[in-house]
């Protein structure tokens, strides 16, 4: 499909859904208030989460793992298959890229909390571009993609990660 029918079709959907009442709470998903994917808002919000099992993923601290999916080595406790320390660096793309997928967006307290600095002070320079083009919009300090803005959300990331 090109990316004009791909956009036709993505406009339809969010038209349809947004006026029978769903939320357009993450780039790729919608649900009526109350009903979101605590789950997947977990990833979203770069929040952090245990794998327990078979084949499942954790994230704690700066770690993130993989479970082997061999059941002889997870009873021998030879359970981890992979394991990732996520440098400062790659930890501070995974927030904004996750954070700005969804409608609540890169919240500032967050992100200084979590990184010692602003993401507003950062990146003022490019964010009053993108608010003059209808890109970002800024609400009681979050950073929040608009409707268009998430039409672009890869330039728009890959912008702030430079």
């Amino acid at each position: 499909m090109d990316e004009e029918t791909s956009r036709r079709e993505y406009d339809l959907v969010h038209e349809i859904l947004t006026v029978n009442g769903f939320d357009h709470y993450e780039i790729s998903n919608f649900a009526k208030t109350g009903y979101q994917s605590l789950h997947n808002l977990t990833y979203w919000r770069d929040e952090q989460y245990y794998g327990v099992g078979l084949g499942a993923s954790g994230y704690i601290g700066n770690l993130r793992y993989t479970n082997t999916k061999n059941i002889n080595k997870y009873i021998a406790n030879n359970y981890i298959d992979y394991r990732e320390i996520v440098a400062k660096k790659d930890d501070e793309e995974y927030f904004i890229m996750l954070n700005l997928r969804t409608s609540e967006g890169i919240d500032d307290k967050k992100y200084i909390n979590h990184f010692g600095y602003s993401f507003i002070e950062k990146h003022k320079e490019a964010l009053a571009e993108f608010v003059e083009s209808k890109l970002i919009k800024i609400e009681q300090g979050k950073v929040i993609a608009t409707y268009n803005g998430m039409m672009v959300l890869d330039f728009l990331i890959k912008r702030f990660c430079a």
